[in-house]
């Protein structure tokens, strides 16, 4: 069996196939026609890699020769070609002869799609198809004879002893590290690992000897303590040779005062204690009522102001319910401004729009039924000698939208 060999003949099965000098019955039989050339004897004197050159004309053409002839004997004995026909290969038959029976349509068409197949194939794909069949093939076939099994020794076992018999880096590995002395297994050890469990600081029993007199605990040794408490002390010194403060730890602004000139200055305008007096002594007096919202008015407030609150909170309420009562007197006018007696004053007008402002279509044209009948009935005559009142705003402009509504008319 080999490999390189395989895979050779069944590129020259492929090429003959592709140039439809021969025909096979199907892929299958092709390829095991190829594998079978190329363990015979036929190929007993190709290489099993082919040299640089390739391979000699005179061993391919053995192989083509020896596959043509299988191919033929393939197809007359699949039926998909007669005997003594061009695909079977054979000699013709002799005249007088009873005549073969026809090929068989799907041995033939089996054939034609081979051969198409062949002829649009890429030679790289190809290649590397064949590749991984032919191994593929030889796997399987040293499996069967091996009794099922691919790895080396089988159901044997592979333990260190048994690969230090065939491997020299496993010996030396087994004469170094022994089975068992340093890897025991997942949850395997020979160590106490029970201390370790809750942070033990146990003392090492291969400490050295020559250590410092103490424990090796940063939060006991007293040395350290000392080393801390003299630095301390040294950096107290330190700041009050420089004029940082006395080393008192006092850092207050009367102090500060005493060596900068802007911390004297800022004690002189804002004294300590009058202004920031820390949280919750502020010392303002204020009423328990101002905190939730108290109004009252402004002890310096002019005192010639217009009547009615001094309360944003009324004024804005105010002006709002006078701007929806414009609206709903504007859309009222509109409405039945046109329709009013033309006799009636500006007053009359703004009181009968007013009236109807809450009533619906039917409503409005039954009072403007009995407005236009009394009108008709008994006019009515202005005075014109009454003194002029002075007007609101509001006033003022209600009845200039009941003007204009009726004189739009």
């Amino acid at each position: 069996m080999g490999l390189f060999k395989r895979a050779a003949s069944r590129g020259v099965a492929h090429e003959l196939v592709r140039q439809e000098l021969v025909c096979f019955p199907s892929k299958e039989a092709m390829d095991e026609a190829a594998d079978a050339v190329a363990d015979s004897p036929v190929a007993g004197g190709m290489p099993e890699m082919s040299p640089e050159g390739g391979h000699s004309p005179e061993e391919l053409a053995a192989v083509a020769n020896k596959l043509m002839e299988i191919a033929h004997a393939l197809m007359e004995q699949a039926g998909a070609a007669a005997p003594g026909s061009p695909e079977a290969g054979g000699p013709p038959m002799p005249e007088g002869t009873e005549p073969p029976p026809p090929p068989s349509p799907e041995a033939a068409k089996m054939s034609q799609d081979l051969t198409k197949t062949a002829a649009t194939a890429d030679y790289t794909t190809v290649a590397g198809a064949v590749a991984v069949e032919c191994m593929t093939k030889a796997a399987e076939e040293v499996k069967q004879a091996t009794g099922g099994t691919l790895i080396h020794g089988g159901d044997k076992g592979n333990d260190a002893a048994q690969a230090a018999q065939h491997s020299e880096l496993a010996e030396l590995d087994k004469k170094q590290r022994p089975e068992g002395i340093y890897h025991h297994g997942m949850g395997k050890t020979e160590l106490d690992t029970m201390v370790g469990h809750i942070g033990d600081l146990s003392k090492n029993p291969a400490a050295p000897t020559n250590t410092p007199h103490g424990t090796n605990s940063l939060s006991h040794d007293v040395g350290a303590s000392k080393a801390a408490s003299l630095d301390a002390e040294l950096k107290k010194i330190a700041n009050k040779l420089v004029g940082l403060h006395d080393g008192k730890g006092k850092n207050t602004l009367a102090d500060a005062a005493k060596h900068d000139p802007v911390a004297a200055l800022d004690q002189k305008n804002r004294p300590q204690g009058t202004y920031l007096v820390g949280q919750g002594n502020a010392n303002i007096k204020e009423e328990e009522a101002a905190r939730i919202g108290k109004e009252t008015p402004h002890p310096k407030a002019p005192s010639n102001h217009p009547a009615g609150v001094n309360s944003v909170v009324d004024a804005s309420k105010t002006s709002a319910e006078e701007e929806a009562f414009v609206v709903l007197f504007k859309k009222t006018a509109e409405d039945v401004g046109a329709y009013l007696p033309a006799a009636m004053n500006a007053d009359e007008k703004v009181a009968a729009i007013s009236r109807m402002i809450g009533y619906n279509h039917d409503a409005r044209q039954e009072y403007l039924d009995v407005l236009n009948k009394t009108a008709q009935v008994a006019p009515v005559v202005s005075t014109g000698g009454e003194p002029q009142k002075k007007e609101g705003a509001l006033l003022g402009r209600i009845r200039d939208i009941a003007t204009a509504s009726t004189s739009a008319s």
